[in-house]
């Protein structure tokens, strides 16, 4: 019984850990995207050129993404 018990409380902990990890990778994307944006505004960068840097950072990281969703 205590096995089961100290399972589904090491179990809890990684799937919090997980979620924290997950928001804080997202937290760095966005601020990513909206360096790329600023950028963009003082003209700096094109609007293909934008879009082909967003696309990109977003993809590089669309696995670890889906894992943290997916809880695997």
């Amino acid at each position: 019984m205590s096995s089961l018990i100290m399972a589904s409380l090491f179990s809890s902990s990684r799937s919090k850990k997980r979620r924290v990890r997950s928001r804080e990778k997202m937290a760095e994307i966005n601020s990513s995207i909206a360096t790329f944006t600023k950028l963009k505004e003082k003209g700096l960068i094109s609007e293909p050129e934008f879009e082909l840097l967003k696309n990109k950072y977003l993809n590089r990281y669309q696995t670890y993404l889906d894992r943290s969703r997916f809880g695997i």
